[in-house]
């Protein structure tokens, strides 16, 4: 059997609904609805590591289209000189 999700609003409206006492419904948050430390370590690990792998894509991409440039740059230049040496 499924165990029921529950949210924040549910809990704050059981305890203006009924004789909850405030530490009964901070207790309550805590336990289901806040975030642990080991929920937060989790998703930071997640973010740096795609964070990561979204920079070395970037820097690949941008790195090999640099250097497929600057080859076609230098090639150019090549076919600039050639031309001038086989005027002479």
């Amino acid at each position: 059997m499924s165990q029921l999700k529950i949210s924040r609003e549910d809990i704050h409206i059981l305890a203006e609904n009924t004789q909850w006492t405030k530490s009964g419904a901070d207790k309550a948050l805590k336990e289901h609805v806040y975030s642990t430390a080991a929920s937060w370590q989790k998703f930071l690990k997640i973010l740096f590591v795609s964070l990561g792998a979204g920079q070395t894509h970037l820097n690949e991409l941008v790195f090999s289209t640099n250097i497929h440039y600057s080859i076609r740059h230098q090639a150019s230049y090549l076919s600039h000189f050639s031309f001038l040496i086989a005027r002479v």
